[in-house]
Parts: C-alpha cells; structure tokens; sequence
C-alpha cells in the first residue's frame, strides 16, 4: 500500500487536493499554487500532508502543529518571491525536512500499536514543532519590520536566514538519524524476529550460535540488527584467545561503510605565520607530550596555522602517517567526535564499548600520534555539555603518546587540561596582510603610489584579519582601488563575500561573525549583546578597561558576566589595559545589533566627562597628563561623536565638539568633529553657534587658512553680538585684525585692529586694550617701523600692568626684546629677552619662556656664536616639545637647519629643513612650510644645484600665492630670477651660506611675529 507521501509525489504533475471541507477548520490550509515557485507550492503540500497525518489516524498533535506552522512559513517566503535564490535556498531545506517526514509515516489507515515507537515520535515531532515555530518569529518578526526582502537580497542573510537555515538543518539531521518511523518500524518488527532467534525457532539462530559464547547469546538482537544495516561484520573467534564474559568485543566489530574523508593540506596563501608554525613544530617534535590550543575570533587563519604545523617536515618526520585533522563541524555530541576520530584514524569501534573509552584505549595503544580537532567549540558550546567535552580531551591527554592540538573559537581552552601551549592568534603585520593581498590580486595598485595609500588604509580597515583580507582581494579583482575604498566605505563587511547567499565561513565574513554570534545566543543574552554593541563604538578599544567596567556595571549590573561570555567566544581580545575588537566583528555588530539608547548614553557619559575634564587644560603643568589622557582616546571620540551625530544628535554632542576642537588647536590643529556635528549648528543657541564659529576660525587660522578665518569670525562676531557678549565679539575683531596682518595687508589690519581697541575701550577692559595695542605693535614691527612699534608695545605693557595682567606685560616686553634684536641691538635685546624669560619661569608659562630662548638663539647667529646658538635652539626646542608647543619646536628645527646652512654643512641642513618640512606640514601650518621650501630652494643653489633650487623655490613662492602672502612670494621670485647663472648666485653664498642677512631676518620677524599671537592664547 502507499503512503500518503508517496501518493503525492506520483500525483506532482497535476496540483494536489486540499483538506476536505470538514478538516479545514482545524488543518493547515493549502493556498493557490505559486505560479513562480512550483517548489513552494510542493512543499506546501507535504506539510499539509504531515499536518493531515498528525491530526488523523496518528493522533501526535506536535506533528499537526508542525505542519501548520511549515504552511506559515511557506506563506511568508511566498512574499519575498522576487528574490528566487533566497526562497529556493530556504524551500529546498523544508521540502527535505517534510519530505523525511511525511515519508517515514504509515500507509493510509495504519496506527502505531508500538507504544514505545509513539512516545518517541510524539518526542521528535514536538522538537520539530519548536524549531519550526523559532523559524517562523525570525521571519514574522522580519516581516513585521519591513526588513525581510533586504535581508534576503542583501549579506545580511548571514545573520538571519542561516539561523533559519540552521534550525531546519538540524531537525533534518536528527530525523535521518533517529527519527525515522520505518526504521523504527522494522527495529520493532526485528524484535519479534529475534525473540524467535533467541529462542531456537530459526535455523539461522542455531548457526550463530555456534559461532558465540553461551554468555554472549543475549546480545544477539543488537548484532543482528547492526549486521543487517551493515555497521558490523562478524568474524569467528580465533582458536585459543580467551573472551570476556558478555562481550562481542572478538566477534562484532563496527565498519563505517565509506572510507574516511580525505585529510586537507595546508593553504598556499599563507604569510607572516612563519615564526608560529616553527615553534608549534618544535614542540610537537620535542619527545614531550603537547597539548596545544590556537584561540580566537573567526577569520584568523586558526586552521591555516594548524594545517601547516601537521604537514611541517619536521612533523612529518615525527609522526609518519599518524597525524589526523578531524572537523568537529556538525558535530553535536562527543559520542559522535569519538566515531569521527576512530573513523578518520580508520580503527575497530567495538559495539558495545562507550566510544570514548575505545578511542583511549586505541590512542593508548598506538605510536606516537598527532591529533588536530579542529573549530572544537562545535562540542564545547553545541549542548553545554561540558563535562563530557572535557572527558574526551582528558581521555586523549591520557594517552601520553598522543599530542593534541585544538583550534577553537574562544579567548580560553576548556579546563581539565593541561595546555603546554595556548594562546589568542594575532592579526596580521601591515607587512604580511599586504603580501596575502597581492598574491591574490598582484595588478590592484597597478604601479601608482595612490593605490598602494588605498591598500594600506584598506589593510588597517579590515584591521589585518587574513579571511577579510582574502575576501578583500578576491572581490577587488576587476575593480580600481578608488572604486573597492567607496565600496567598502559604503558597505563594510556586506563587501566581503563571494557569494551573496553562501553559508560557508570561508566565502563571507559576516557568515563567520554570525557563527559565533549565534553562538552567544542573541535571544538568551540580549544584554551580552547589547554591551558588545556598546563596545563596538569605540574603534581603538576600551583603554583602562577593568576600571570602566566598574563604571559600567553602575548601570547594568550584569556587565561583567555578559563581558565574559563575549571574550569567551573570542568576541573581544584584551591587550594590557585595553579591551578592544577587530574591525569586522564592529561593522558586523553595529549593522545587525546595534546598541540600544540607554547603552549609548552610558559609554557617552563615560567620555564625556572624559572630555570635560582635559579638553580645557591649556599650556602648562597640567598640559602633558591632560594630553597624554585624551592621546589614546581621539579615535574613540570622534567616532561617539560622529554616531551621535547620525542617530542621537544633541546640543551637548555639539559641546563636547567644541571644547575637543580646542584641545586640537593647541595639539594637532584639525576642524575634522566640527565638520562632523555642522549639521547641528544651525538649530544650536546663538551661544553655542558662536563658540562654533570662533574655534573654527581660530583653528583656520593657525592652519594660515585665512579666508575661512575671516569668515568663521566674522559670523562668531555676529552670534556674540546677539547674545550681547560684547566682549568676545570685540576679541573677535581683533582676529580679523590679525589675520589682514598676516595678509599683509597692513592698513586694513590697522583700521580693523583699531575698531577692535575702541570696542574694548567703550566697555573699559584694559585686558581687551592691551591686547589690541600690541597687535597694532605688530603690524608695525611687521612693517619694519621699529620705533613705532617699541612705543605702542610699551602702551600695550602699561595698560596690561593697570590690571594686573602680568602675563600680557610680560609677553610685551618679550615682542620688545624682538624689536630690539631685529633692530641689530643686540646686548639690549638679550638683556630683554633674558629677563622676561625669567618672569614667564616665575609664572610657570613655559610657551614664553621657551620662545624668549629661541629669539636668544638667534640673536646668537646674528653674532655668529652658531654652537651657542644651536645649544639655545636645541634647548629652547625641547622645552616647546615638553610642553606641546610643536609649531614653536618646528621653528626651532628649521633655524638649526639654516645655521648648518650658514655653515656650509648642507646635507646636515637638508636634513634638518626636511624634518622640519615634515612637522610643519603635520601640524597644518602652511606659513611655516613655505618658509621651509623656500630655504631648502635658498641651500640647493648654494650648492650650485640650480634645477633642484628653483623648484623647491617656486613650489614656495606658489605656497605663499596660495596662503595670501604676496610680499614673501615676491621675494622667492626675485630669487629664482637671480638665479640664471648658477656659479654667479653661489657667489652670493660664499659668507653665509644663505643669501642675505637681511631676508634671514625678514624670515626671522615673520616668525616672531607669530610666536607673538600665539602667546595670547
């Protein structure tokens, strides 16, 4: 007779029945057919069929409820139709698993009398019940969120629909193994069978008996039942071997009917493991028993590692032919590792044995014997059964010829072991990462410096991690490097797959992450998650992490624990006193489980106060601790301000914006988080939009950015005007008085300079008067009109002393010490400069103190004391690099540079001017490194080396167009053209070494003259 199932498929070609009329209200429904899909209506159908027989003669409900809730979900694959690879993928799964199903049933109007055969189906059929119904939220909730078809079209799936796919996976695994009716079926009627065996009521009986040991004839119905499914062979006992009471051991001796899965070799693409696999080898080859653990996060290169420390010559030598990888992929119990070993090593499981005790004692009684278990935390964290994972590895440690090596997903090896060697896998060097890259993908920067700067930043993308790194160069292959960096800032780790719907770990990244994970279990620890979605803001890692935990745990009390299962499934790593995560796992986590607004706020507020507390610390004794605090966490900063920004943005996000800016102005001058939160200028208060305007001018302006400048204070004078903080809207205008100075444009600056001096007058603030006086000083100094600029310095002095502003007076009379050294006065500057070095000491104000000894270094060349004067420069730059003033140290570099120019040494001067180029550049201060291209042009024609003079000189001149610098591009011109005969200008050169004392000097009140507008700040 047929069964249903069998019934229905000889029927496929012509669309089967539904329920009757009078079944459907309490039988799963069976909707049109799918013109698109004929597999989806198939499956339909098999789970009306398994839902028909659950509910009819069978009477097992958790199959009924089984097959409807397969119809439901069938049901919502239907409406993701246009997405055909998804579907098929997940129908393909069903109609297996229902296929299994439904043909395992009885033929129509067959009960089961077998209680024992209706209790276990009643089991599997509830299990299947509940993975189906874990099937069917993932895509409801999916569905509910509008989400589905993305997910399905997109690498998303890897986190999503893999779970479903692995849900289905594992019930059809467990039906083919345990759950088949017939097989239970013909176990029942073998029963009968062999009680008559027993019993003599067989001819057949009567022979194998004669073939055992009376004490062995009781477990006959096991024999008979493995000999017929061809798991075992029987053999005679051999003449004079003595047996065991109530063992088959000699007689019955299990046969895997396929040979052993073929052993991998190691991969050819593999770099910068060289020094590992040497010393893993070393200890597998020392005499001593190894048990070695390679932890860690997906992605690796665990098993790389492991496969070539087993083909190692030196290993290969050791071991012969007893070395043996074994995938514990699949694997669910550790029974079933103990089969796969002893299959894979191709040994006798006797049948009534535990296989675990015959795996020890066939390891035991072998030679010595390498054994890889490799992704080991399949076992460990399957089931939890841990005691029985740590049986199997104590049982093969116990074999003391056998060395054991584990990969496993994991910061930690199970316990119970004694690890000669464990240890986290590191990430790649830039050096290494890069080889892998270009063996795979040798044409991809194509011989251009702009795409080896595009491998490097992609590199440090991925963080160095071998699989993204493979899959990187794999899915570059026809791409140009400036197309594969907007791909991956576009997608992430999305970018990184081979296939779109591949469920293998090695063709996806994100099918990697969503192993482990999974593993973490996202339903059961959603807190877990949540902290490592908290963690994965910060890309440079939890620095002080132990400390912040404590922070943490304040608000979410289960933090520490949820810590632990995250690093116990090598989902963080911890290096010193940093907790970090690799640059896949982040992108991976904040696209699929993004932290929730609580978990943001806490590790806002964590640095925050961060910032509150060190951004402010300006110049002095505080500056470096407060620098070396904030150091460290700018990358970690930024990124919180720009996800804020993106999905909690805040007027207090806009602060904490402002007051890093500062810090940057004084450190490493960058407008990069103001650009970030500008989208949040406009709505901000007036206050708070014009402290968002004056430090983008002040950072513009020390940038020699002076056009943006100018307009950044021009609209923070209008915001503080507004707000009638009438004093910062006159500091303001003394800015733009400033940067028309440094433009050269002398009378502007003065009329604006001016206007600034009557502002601060009108609300009597000495402070604001002094301030202004003294850049009129400048622009008087700058213009060369010594005598002026002394008198109106020396007001400036005055009226600073009227309010007790000692620093300000001081740094008058420090501008005064540099009028004097310009004039040539050179005793009287000294005497000036060396005193108020002494009162900015008294003060504790080393910026001045340090820039009074660099003017005291000069003054030293002009005497031509150049071991003096280099002693006072190299000093003066020291004390600017202890205290964080790198524009001031870069000055300093670049004067000891000249001096060695002065003296002829110009390759020691090359050098020099060089390093200070650098610097300059670094910092953002154009000014400073067009003065540098202009004297490393100035060094070249000393030489006689016209070519390479005059370029260096007119990239200068057009640095100096660019930046607004008429008079100073002038200047470089008039050189290049002096410099048509090489021999006549070098002439010019045979004092000094440079050309004239009086540019030098030029160059040389250009710098004072910004060291004197720094001093303000």
């Amino acid at each position: 007779m047929l069964s249903p199932f069998r019934k229905l498929k000889a029927g496929m070609g012509s669309r089967s029945p539904s329920p009757s009329p009078s079944a459907q209200s309490t039988q799963a429904q069976s909707p049109a057919p799918t013109a698109g899909f004929p597999a989806l209506e198939i499956t339909r159908q098999i789970c009306v069929l398994v839902s028909n027989l659950g509910s009819g003669v069978l009477n097992v409900p958790g199959l009924q409820a089984a097959g409807q809730i397969g119809c439901q979900i069938i049901d919502i694959i239907q409406n993701t139709k246009d997405n055909e690879d998804a579907c098929n993928s997940l129908i393909d799964r069903m109609n297996t698993l229902m296929s299994l199903v439904a043909e395992a049933m009885p033929p129509d109007g067959t009960s089961i009398d077998s209680p024992h055969i209706k209790a276990d189906l009643k089991k599997d059929a509830e299990k299947l019940k509940q993975s189906l119904g874990k099937v069917y939220e993932i895509l409801q909730e999916l569905t509910s969120r509008s989400r589905i078809k993305k997910l399905l079209a997109a690498a998303g799936v890897a986190g999503e629909v893999t779970k479903c796919k692995e849900l289905i996976d594992r019930e059809i695994e467990a039906f083919k193994v345990s759950s088949f009716l017939s097989l239970r079926r013909g176990q029942d009627s073998l029963r009968v069978g062999l009680d008559s065996l027993i019993t003599g009521q067989s001819s057949l009986a009567l022979k194998i008996y004669g073939l055992l040991p009376r004490e062995s004839v009781s477990l006959l119905p096991a024999l008979f039942l493995s000999f017929l499914i061809g798991s075992c062979r029987i053999e005679r006992p051999k003449p004079g071997r003595a047996y065991s009471k109530n063992t088959l051991y000699p007689l019955i001796l299990y046969e895997s009917p396929n040979p052993p899965p073929a052993q991998p070799v190691p991969p050819k693409i593999f770099c910068g493991r060289d020094e590992l696999v040497s010393e893993l080898a070393n200890l597998c080859c020392s005499g001593e028993q190894q048990n070695i653990a390679i932890l860690g996060a997906g992605g690796l290169g665990k098993t790389s590692t492991a496969l070539h420390v087993l083909h190692q010559i030196d290993v290969c030598k050791r071991y012969g032919k007893r070395t043996f990888f074994v995938g514990c992929d699949g694997l669910t119990t550790v029974d079933a590792l103990a089969l796969r070993i002893l299959h894979i090593m191709q040994a006798p499981t006797p049948s009534n044995e535990n296989p675990v005790d015959v795996l020890r004692s066939v390891l035991i009684g072998s030679s010595h014997t390498l054994l890889l278990l490799d992704n080991f935390e399949s076992i460990w964290d399957s089931r939890r059964d841990h005691e029985a994972a740590r049986g199997i590895l104590q049982a093969i440690a116990s074999a003391t010829a056998t060395s054991l090596i584990i990969t496993m997903r994991a910061a930690n090896p199970p316990p119970g072991v004694q690890w000669t060697w464990r240890s986290t896998l590191s990430t790649l060097s830039p050096e290494a990462a890069r080889n892998v890259f270009m063996t795979i993908n040798p044409m991809f920067c194509r011989g251009s410096s702009s795409g080896d700067e595009i491998l490097s930043e992609l590199l440090k993308e991925v963080d160095y991690v071998p699989l993204a790194i493979h899959l990187l160069a794999q899915v570059s292959l026809d791409l140009t490097p400036e197309s594969t960096l907007r791909q991956w800032q576009k997608k992430k780790t999305q970018m990184l797959t081979l296939d779109q719907f591949t469920a293998d770990r090695l063709e996806s990244v994100e099918v990697s992450i969503a192993l482990s994970i999974n593993s973490l279990d996202t339903s059961g620890n959603s807190e877990a998650i949540q902290l490592l979605g908290m963690l994965c803001l910060l890309p440079d890692g939890l620095f002080q992490w132990q400390e912040r935990l404590e922070l943490i745990e304040e608000k979410f009390d289960t933090a520490r624990s949820d810590l632990q299962r995250i690093r116990r499934f090598a989902l963080a790593y911890t290096s010193d006193d940093k907790l970090g995560i690799l640059s896949p796992i982040r992108h991976f986590v904040l696209s699929h489980h993004p932290p929730d607004p609580e978990h943001v706020q806490c590790i806002h507020d964590i640095f925050w106060k961060l910032v509150d507390t060190y951004a402010g610390v300006t110049f002095g004794p505080d500056f470096d601790s407060a620098k070396e605090a904030l150091k460290a966490e700018i990358g970690n900063i930024s990124n919180l301000i720009e996800h804020a920004v993106r999905y909690q943005p805040t007027e207090r996000i806009l602060d904490v914006a402002i007051d890093m800016s500062w810090h940057f102005y004084l450190t490493y001058p960058s407008t990069d988080i103001l650009k970030m939160v500008s989208p949040l200028e406009p709505t901000a208060d007036t206050a708070m939009r014009a402290r968002f305007w004056e430090i983008s001018g002040e950072i513009a302006y020390k940038q020699d950015r002076y056009t943006e400048a100018t307009s950044s204070f021009t609209q923070a004078r209008a915001h503080f005007l507004d707000t009638d903080n009438h004093s910062r809207a006159a500091y303001c205008s003394y800015m733009l008085g400033d940067i028309l100075r440094m433009q050269d444009q002398y009378p502007a600056a003065t009329a604006m300079l001016t206007q600034a001096h009557d502002e601060f007058l009108a609300f009597d603030d000495p402070a604001g008067l002094g301030r202004c006086l003294q850049g009129l000083g400048d622009v008087l100094y700058m213009q060369g009109k010594y005598h002026e600029a002394s008198a109106m310095l020396t007001e400036a002095r005055d009226e600073f002393l009227k309010v007790g502003d000692h620093l300000g007076a001081t740094q008058c009379s420090k501008s005064l010490g540099n009028v004097l050294y310009m004039q040539s006065e050179y005793s009287e500057a000294s005497i000036k400069l060396t005193e108020a070095r002494r009162e900015f000491l008294a003060m504790g104000e080393g910026v001045g103190a340090a820039q009074c000894l660099q003017t005291l270094g000069r003054i030293l060349r002009a005497e031509r004391k150049y071991d003096e004067a280099s002693d006072s420069l190299k000093e003066a730059r020291d004390e600017l690099l202890k205290i964080g003033d790198r524009l001031g140290a870069a000055q300093c570099l670049r004067a000891l540079g000249e001096i060695l120019a002065t003296q002829k040494l110009f390759s020691e001067a090359s050098a020099k001017l060089t390093e200070a180029l650098d610097q300059f550049r670094d910092i953002g201060n154009r000014n400073g490194e067009s003065q540098c291209l202009e004297v490393l042009g100035d060094n070249f024609l000393a030489q006689g080396q016209r070519t390479e003079g005059v370029t260096w000189l007119v990239r200068a001149r057009d640095l100096f167009l660019e930046i607004g610098s008429d008079r100073q591009a002038s200047r470089c011109s008039k050189t290049i053209e002096g410099a048509g005969g090489s021999e006549a200008y070098k002439s010019g050169f045979e004092e000094y070494g440079l050309p004239s004392s009086a540019e030098q000097s030029e160059t040389e009140r250009e710098d004072a003259g910004v060291v004197g507008i720094d001093d303000d700040e």
